[in-house]
């Protein structure tokens, strides 16, 4: 009886700690406008899995290095929106 009241106990201490990603999430857009507009690239950034959660020290450990990620794959990884206006480009680059 008492394992079971001190694992309901632990149990209910690690979902307090959960919190959405989207917490780091909800950063991007506003950084890809600012990125894509000092680079001249169209982009349309789409996020899901908003809603999954993870312990709120992970989010504070993950934050910058995806901040990062995301900076480059616009920055490196897609193409201006003069060389997407070639005959097999989309106008609009598409960053998931």
């Amino acid at each position: 009886m008492i394992n079971t009241l001190v694992e309901s106990i632990r149990d209910d201490a690690l979902t307090l700690r959960m919190v959405p990603v989207d917490e780091i999430f909800s950063r991007f857009p506003r950084m890809v406008r600012e990125v894509s507009k000092q680079l001249n690239k169209a982009i349309q950034l789409e996020i899901k899995g908003g809603d999954t959660e993870i312990d709120k020290s992970m989010v504070e450990k993950l934050t910058d290095p995806l901040m990062h990620i995301v900076r480059n794959a616009v920055d490196h990884g897609l193409e201006s929106a003069e060389r997407r206006r070639a005959p097999a480009s989309r106008n609009r680059a598409r960053s998931r």
